[in-house]
């Protein structure tokens, strides 16, 4: 899969950059996309997620032309925008993540558990560390790490 992770007080979207077929061949892909209203990330099937991320980018709220993911797809996403943080499961339709962070993939785990520890001993936490720690121990997640800022029109005014 990959590894995603946001962070709504930055502005800040954090992604992996390896890719995989699922045959072993290997590659370095770009994960940030913008979107109208803001940074999409997506991990999960290399089709399932062009599919997620093709249909965000281009119909956005045409629930006709909704797509479909086939049993077996595996596909998560992550939507920052100025009213924060989205979540997509498999589906179109977003949960609304009440947090000041979120990761979403196969290196998901170690990048909560690294921002967790952080917090826990009053360090400064840093996504970017914990997005290196996740590259050094998920297989399936590598650097460099793609870093994307939401653009002024899209943050919320304070």
């Amino acid at each position: 899969m990959t590894t995603i992770a946001v962070c709504r007080r930055t502005g800040r979207m954090f992604a992996d950059s390896k890719a995989t077929d699922g045959g072993g061949l290997a590659f370095k892909t770009p994960k940030i996309v913008e979107t109208v209203d803001g940074l999409l990330g997506t991990a999960g099937d290399l089709k399932a997620t062009e599919v997620l991320t093709d249909w965000l980018k281009t119909h956005g709220e045409d629930w006709a032309e909704m797509p479909t993911f086939e049993e077996g797809d595996e596909v998560e996403g992550l939507s920052l925008t100025a009213e924060g943080i989205l979540f997509y499961a498999k589906c179109v339709f977003p949960v609304t993540v009440d947090e000041d962070y979120f990761a979403v993939g196969t290196g998901a785990d170690m990048v909560m558990a690294v921002l967790s520890y952080q917090r826990m001993k009053n360090l400064p936490y840093s996504m970017l560390e914990a997005m290196q720690v996740a590259c050094d121990v998920d297989t399936n997640s590598g650097l460099p790490i793609q870093v994307a800022e939401l653009k002024k029109k899209n943050r919320k005014k304070k």
